[in-house]
């Protein structure tokens, strides 16, 4: 089968999925995306069509990106935000493309300037190790404890704590669709302060969706 019959069944594949939704939906960009590109299908317009489709669901990925953005946490009493960013790109895997979505908060400690990044994201390269590592936590607990690193469980959440060095703890919590990254604070009380502050079940919720 050559390329450009290749791309033509994959169109019509989305524009099946796109024909069952509501049309009526006004001022709504991605229906009104999506009803451009079904109309510019049916006029053989296929260009066209699939750069519109790629317009709606870059808009479908920047709305589940940020949906992220309500669970990244306040400042904790002596941090200060410092710059909030959301990302979403393509990712090869093993299933085929995959959306990925990211959002980060930066925070500043007020009395030394340290700060810490915070991500959520649902990288399949970043949940899928963690996830085995942590499956087989038995067989796996001599590395992880030569390399610093505690693990602990928490309605479906894997915990992974590394204390990298003397004022150096990070600490990934990790769920079926989303990881949670908290990088650069000095202990591990300081890492979990940012943990502690999130709605992880209802995080979770919102990944599978």
């Amino acid at each position: 089968m050559n390329r450009s019959v290749t791309a033509r069944i994959a169109l019509v594949s989305a524009v099946c999925l796109i024909a069952a939704l509501p049309v009526s939906a006004a001022q709504d960009p991605v229906l009104e995306l999506t009803g451009k590109a079904r109309k510019a299908y049916k006029n053989e317009h296929y260009k066209e069509a699939h750069d519109l489709l790629q317009q709606a669901v870059a808009r479908i990925g920047k709305r589940i990106t940020s949906s992220f953005v309500p669970f990244l946490p306040e400042a904790p009493e002596g941090w200060e935000i410092d710059g909030t960013e959301t990302n979403t790109l393509s990712a090869a895997t093993s299933s085929g493309p995959k959306r990925v979505m990211e959002a980060e908060r930066r925070y500043i400690r007020k009395e030394d300037k340290r700060d810490v990044t915070l991500m959520i994201a649902n990288t399949p390269e970043l949940i899928r190790p963690y996830r085995q590592m942590a499956k087989s936590a038995a067989m796996m607990k001599p590395m992880l404890k030569q390399r610093g690193i505690t693990l602990d469980e928490k309605a479906g959440w894997y915990i992974f704590t590394e204390q990298r060095g003397p004022d150096d703890c990070r600490i990934v919590a990790v769920h079926e669709q989303v990881v949670v990254e908290v990088d650069g604070a000095g202990q591990e009380k300081t890492a979990a302060k940012f943990i502690d502050e999130m709605k992880l079940d209802k995080l979770a919720q919102t990944a599978s969706r």
